[in-house]
C-alpha cells in the first residue's frame, strides 16, 4: 500500500493522484496552510490492485524499441 498527504484546495494534485488509483482515506483538519490560510489535509491511499499501471506511451525517441 502506499498513501499520499495533500492539501485540500489542491485540487490539481488531488485529481492527479486520483486518476492514478489513489482514494481519500482521512482528513487532518487544519494541519497545513495555503496561502497563509489553515487548511485540512486530505490523506490519500492506493491498493496494488487499484494502481493504474498502463500509463501512455513516451513519444521520446529513447522509449520506443525502433533502432
Amino acid at each position: 500500500m502506499a498513501w499520499l498527504k495533500v492539501q485540500a484546495p489542491n485540487t490539481a494534485a488531488m485529481a492527479a493522484y486520483t486518476n492514478a488509483g489513489f482514494r481519500p482515506a482521512g482528513r487532518l483538519r487544519q494541519a497545513g496552510q495555503w496561502l497563509g490560510e489553515p487548511v485540512d489535509k486530505v490523506l490519500t491511499d492506493c491498493q496494488p490492485a487499484t494502481f493504474h499501471t498502463t500509463w501512455p506511451t513516451c513519444a521520446l525517441p529513447w522509449a520506443t524499441n525502433e533502432t
